[in-house]
């Protein structure tokens, strides 16, 4: 593995020597590497314990502090591994590294009923965290009214656009759900602003960030995290990691989960951001429809059924939150309709359909 730094033994040389290293003047070991688009991870071993040191390709001056201090608020609470040290100007390379214990688990399923359970318990703990004054703003809103003004910015310009096009079924099917967002979210939206105060939130909580380990959920990559909205998380957990559990199971995880919380009218929030969420990823989506080129010729076999799976979810998602009443066949329509118009110089009408 390769980044900007340089090759592997950058990271490893720092550990090694550098003064802000937790482990300076030790041997290290690598067992194991991970490179995404904003950060690079290795994990080491030295002569008494197991270490990730992470670098931040992206952003790292204000990732990788959000990061150390949110997740040092959570390991007290027993929510995450020990962050050990973030040091932004380190010796030798580039990017800034944040250094913490390796944390030892398996993965979160769940379809397991304990795992929901530790899930629901340990969001809803980090919820209840006080946060320190120098918890940074989460990234992601803080409450409804502001979610809602992205929405609505998202609106006013696909609204533009689609009125130029020739009117078909992906057209009529936006139509329906842009007008019954605009109809029925205002209102809920404006009723339950400032019921719940913001919370320490993960602000990226998915699968992957989730261990299981005696009993409890710890969480790793804290870089978003922050203060947020507690409903919005909790919505994002129900659409994004339970949508494929039984309607029951996913009822049953957020009592527990909000019994575990314990904040008042956060039901009533977790409930409506469940319905916001999902129009702005479908808006979201349908924007990509505004560019000229949305999907590159050489990437259209590879991204564009990926896109075609996320639209069909939060059209899934649009359509049982507001209501719309689309047969999943005609859902599956629109999900390949989409797709086609992602291709290079598509009009919005394909030829045939």
């Amino acid at each position: 593995m390769a980044s900007e730094t340089g090759t592997i033994p950058d990271p490893l040389h720092w550990l090694a020597h550098a003064p802000a290293s937790p482990v300076h003047g030790q041997a290290v070991r690598l067992t194991d590497t991970l490179t995404g688009d904003s950060n690079a991870l290795w994990k080491v071993e030295t002569g008494t314990e197991s270490l990730v040191l992470k670098m931040f390709l992206d952003a790292g001056q204000a990732r990788g502090r959000r990061q150390y201090n949110a997740q040092t608020l959570a390991w007290r609470a027993d929510l995450a591994p020990e962050p050990l040290v973030f040091d932004r100007y380190p010796e030798g390379l580039a990017r800034q590294v944040l250094v913490y214990r390796w944390c030892p688990g398996c993965p979160l399923d769940v379809r397991d009923p304990a795992h929901r359970e530790a899930l629901a318990q340990s969001l809803g703990q980090l919820h209840r965290l006080a946060p320190t004054p120098d918890t940074r703003l989460s990234p992601h809103p803080i409450n409804a009214e502001y979610q809602w003004n992205l929405i609505e910015g998202s609106l006013r310009r696909l609204e533009r656009w689609r009125l130029e096009q020739p009117w078909d079924e992906l057209n009529a099917a936006l139509t329906a759900a842009m007008q019954e967002g605009s109809r029925q979210l205002p209102a809920l939206v404006t009723s339950l602003e400032g019921s719940t105060p913001a919370a320490v939130v993960h602000g990226e909580l998915y699968g992957e960030h989730c261990l299981m380990y005696d009993g409890r959920v710890r969480m790793v990559d804290w870089e978003l995290a922050g203060i947020g909205d507690p409903a919005r998380e909790c919505a994002h957990v129900i659409l994004h990691m339970l949508r494929n559990l039984p309607a029951d199971d996913c009822q049953a995880w957020q009592d527990r989960y909000l019994s575990e919380a314990g904040q008042a009218n956060l039901a009533p929030r977790v409930e409506l951001y469940v319905r916001l969420l999902p129009l702005e990823g479908l808006l979201n989506l349908a924007l990509l429809l505004t560019r000229r080129q949305p999907t590159a010729e050489a990437d259209a076999g590879r991204v564009g059924p990926l896109l075609r799976v996320a639209f069909r979810e939060c059209m899934s998602d649009v359509n049982r939150a507001l209501k719309l009443d689309f047969a999943d066949e005609e859902l599956d329509q629109f999900a390949c309709q989409y797709q086609r118009r992602l291709q290079p110089d598509m009009p919005m009408v394909a030829g045939g359909e």
